[in-house]
């Protein structure tokens, strides 16, 4: 069963609310669109989802509507450490959190937030150096030190910046929480103040907190630092889960050379713009008119216990499960955020190539079904196996590529058909023109060069998609394989092809060509 953090109530906003209505969109009952927030339309899904099930139609979960759903409450913490720091989010109900002057900020910025607070306290006890100097002692000048200026208000609701280092870095995030409100309502993709006369060089702002370029002169080495460690894989930053909760808006990169590409870099990843103001706010806290203005309550940020109550959470969850996250961007591991290795950990080197693999399915949530392919094949020579998770959004890499010699794996966008839904695929088939895509197994076969240049031929092996070959469906490349293309938030879709964007058409039929196993899957 699809197990949820909690049971969504009405007014409610976040993951758990958002994987409700996928699941009463995919049973037929409408929503009026999947965004997260438990709303009327939401509400007169369940009822009617309930009158068919000739259950008392409220509109409200409770255990029996719950169950017939297919869903179930977590009783553990997840196996994956995304999910499991952003089900704290969900239990804490932090996302309707009403904020002075500002309303509610988009509920996805608290998950964003508290995964870079994950990945962030991980690297503190790695003895990560930025992150060190984040969370180094008070300094004396709060022109300089965001928490001097701020420490009287801290101490008032509890909370000591002398105690320690991880004290310090969880009340710095408390003051992020409040300053990305003030500055962008939480949302990671705000240009510039256009509404100020700024000369668009060095001035360049961007991103959450509206940091600008020309404020890594107070701590250039670290700042610099921080520019050069993001800029090279250009790793997402959670945007992802950042994203969720307000419709994206396109804003232009201004500036020239280093600033432009650092705007550009704060809006595409929200995690570097956490850090980057981390470290600055540290250094240079008058920058910051909401850090300036501290004793104005009409423009200063603000201190709320509720988010220190969730760090500590996180913190507690790191403490005892460790955190590492499964981003990756053209299938390398985001550089910045690195593991906490437990001593009770089998060393990578003494497991077999399928051990990690299955390891490392079970941290992107796919252990399940790669074990089935291993299950089902094992006596196959095949080099890559490849799993394709319809749960996830066009938007998000959900083909992952795993090498069955080493254990590791790729992820990359894939499309889903154009009949089968717009950002999440809801409905499946298995017959010709229906421009679905279809879930199950399949072996790939040959070559040939057709419309789309080299594609891929696979055979399905289940009734779900056994007209693959029938329907030509196929694995080809395609320029609509892009995140947010034609400004839609979505992927462009295909006809029921596994297509992919050109860029990795050729690694992608490369390694999967001439039998190997695919397994395609979904809640459909």
């Amino acid at each position: 069963m699809k197990q949820l953090s909690k049971i969504p109530v009405s007014g409610a906003r976040g993951m758990h609310v958002e994987a409700l209505q996928q699941t009463l969109v995919q049973l037929g009952f409408s929503t009026n669109g999947v965004d997260g927030v438990f709303g009327n339309g939401t509400k007169t899904a369940i009822k009617n989802f309930q009158s068919s099930k000739q259950l008392p139609s409220t509109g409200a979960i409770d255990n029996n509507t719950l169950s017939s759903l297919g869903l179930e409450i977590k009783t553990q913490p997840d196996s994956n450490p995304e999910i499991a720091v952003m089900d704290i989010v969900d239990r804490k109900d932090i996302t309707t959190m009403e904020w002075a002057n500002r309303g509610k900020a988009a509920w996805g910025y608290y998950y964003g937030m508290a995964l870079t607070y994950a990945a962030l306290y991980t690297r503190l006890k790695n003895g990560d150096p930025i992150v060190k100097e984040i969370a180094k002692p008070l300094q004396t000048d709060i022109d300089k030190d965001a928490l001097k200026r701020f420490d009287n208000l801290f101490a008032s609701k509890g909370m000591n910046n002398a105690n320690s280092e991880e004290d310090r870095l969880r009340y710095l995030f408390v003051l992020l929480f409040g300053l990305g409100v003030m500055e962008s309502n939480g949302q990671y993709c705000a240009g510039i103040d256009t509404t100020q006369d700024f000369n668009h060089g060095d001035d360049t702002e961007a991103g959450l907190f509206q940091t600008s370029y020309n404020v890594r002169g107070f701590a250039k080495e670290k700042l610099t630092q921080v520019f050069t460690t993001y800029r090279t894989p250009k790793p997402t930053g959670f945007v992802q889960y950042f994203a969720k909760g307000f419709k994206y808006y396109l804003t232009p990169n201004l500036g020239t050379g280093d600033a432009k590409e650092f705007q550009e870099l704060s809006k595409a990843c929200p995690a570097f713009a956490v850090e980057f103001t981390a470290v600055a706010l540290r250094n240079v806290s008058n920058h910051w008119r909401p850090v300036r203005d501290n004793n104005n309550p009409e423009r200063t940020l603000e201190i709320k216990t509720a988010c220190n109550e969730l760090l500590k959470e996180v913190q507690a969850y790191v403490d005892q499960h460790g955190f590492y996250t499964t981003e990756v961007d053209l299938g390398q591991t985001v550089l910045p955020i690195m593991p906490i290795i437990h001593a009770t950990e089998i060393p990578a080197a003494n497991k077999t190539p399928k051990e990690i693999a299955l390891s490392k399915a079970e941290t992107i949530g796919q252990q399940e079904q790669l074990k089935k392919l291993f299950d089902q094949f094992p006596t196959s020579t095949a080099n890559y196996w490849a799993v394709v998770d319809f749960n996830k959004p066009s938007n998000e890499k959900r083909l992952f590529i795993f090498n069955l010699k080493t254990g590791e794996y790729k992820a990359y966008l894939v499309a889903h058909g154009k009949n089968s839904g717009e950002l999440y695929a809801t409905k499946f088939s298995n017959t010709s023109g229906s421009n679905q895509s279809s879930l199950g197994i399949y072996k790939t076969a040959e070559t040939y060069d057709g419309k789309h240049g080299e594609s891929l031929r696979i055979d399905g092996l289940e009734s779900t998609n056994s007209n693959a070959r029938q329907r030509l469906v196929v694995i080809h490349k395609a320029d609509y394989v892009v995140p947010d293309y034609g400004g839609q938030g979505r992927a462009g879709r295909s006809d029921g092809c596994f297509a992919v964007n050109p860029a990795v058409v050729d690694e992608v039929i490369g390694n999967l060509k001439g039998g190997s196993y695919l397994v395609a899957w979904g809640r459909g």
